[in-house]
């Protein structure tokens, strides 16, 4: 699993303030920073989760696998 906080997240078309992201395989899960958790990377910008092959329309299709752009 990849654990990310991160100061904004973009993800199908919603925007997320102060956010933690967690990627397992197919899964994509967001919520909002509430406290410090160990194994966490921290982003001073903004990520963008998108499906593999780009763009998040049509996202979990099956075989989707989540991918992030960090920007800065």
């Amino acid at each position: 699993m990849l654990r990310y906080l991160a100061r904004k997240v973009l993800h199908r078309g919603q925007e997320f303030g102060l956010s933690l992201v967690e990627i397992d395989d197919t899964d994509v899960r967001i919520s909002p920073f509430e406290r410090e958790t160990a194994s966490t990377t921290y982003v001073d910008g903004t990520i963008v989760v998108v499906r593999s092959g780009g763009g998040d329309r049509d996202w979990h299709r099956p075989g989707d696998i989540p991918e992030l752009r960090i920007e800065r």
